[in-house]
């Protein structure tokens, strides 16, 4: 009965993938001794498969020089860092220029709607005052101030219903603030993963 091998498929091909992140040449020999040990014709086939190749290995390995690897993998964090400071900032300025237009546009209507309930108390003062000392026939005159005691009231009424839509137009403006930073978030992670993609793609050419 064949002893069960010390090191697996899997294990030899960490081995060559650790090798071709340092930028070594690939070699069963290399590999064998990276691991401690193993069967060189086991590692020459997951070689193969792993369409590594002997013949091309060395020349397809970028052997850069440690300083200039670690300046690319600056370049390419600062460049992340831009974006993602970049992406901020763009929707900090868009939100705060929304925000700051329907905090004006509510400023505007509160203010018209005391302006309102101050006539409103005005005419109610006339017309108390008018049902109390004007005879029967100045009824058309106290019709009016019922009119005009009414169309406030409307006019009130529509002021209140346009805080009210300011007010869901807020907060629907927060709820997608907290949607566009989990959307940036997911932008962020996505650079991040296509800066760690591209600094492996450079350490294998």
């Amino acid at each position: 009965m064949s002893r069960p091998p010390k090191y697996s498929d899997d294990d030899i091909a960490e081995a060559i993938d650790s090798l071709i992140g340092e930028g070594k040449e690939v070699n069963p020999s290399r590999v064998k001794q990276l691991l401690g040990g193993g069967n060189i014709e086991r590692i020459k086939a997951v070689i193969e498969r792993r369409s590594v190749g002997l013949r091309n290995t060395a020349a397809n390995t970028l052997d850069l020089p440690p300083f200039i690897m670690a300046e690319l993998r600056q370049h390419n964090d600062q460049g992340a860092d831009d974006i993602r400071r970049l992406a901020a900032k763009l929707w900090q300025s868009a939100y705060d220029e929304f925000s700051k237009g329907q905090e004006e546009e509510n400023v505007a209507l509160r203010s018209r709607i005391s302006d309102l309930e101050e006539k409103l108390a005005d005419a109610d003062r006339q017309l108390e005052l008018a049902t109390s000392t004007v005879q029967r026939r100045n009824g058309a005159f106290e019709n009016e101030l019922v009119k005009q005691c009414e169309r406030l009231k409307e006019a009130l009424r529509n002021a209140e219903s346009d805080v009210r839509a300011s007010e869901k137009t807020i907060a629907a403006l927060e709820r997608t603030q907290r949607q566009d930073r989990d959307d940036i978030r997911s932008l962020q992670k996505r650079v991040e993963e296509l800066v760690t993609e591209l600094a492996t793609v450079k350490a294998r050419r």
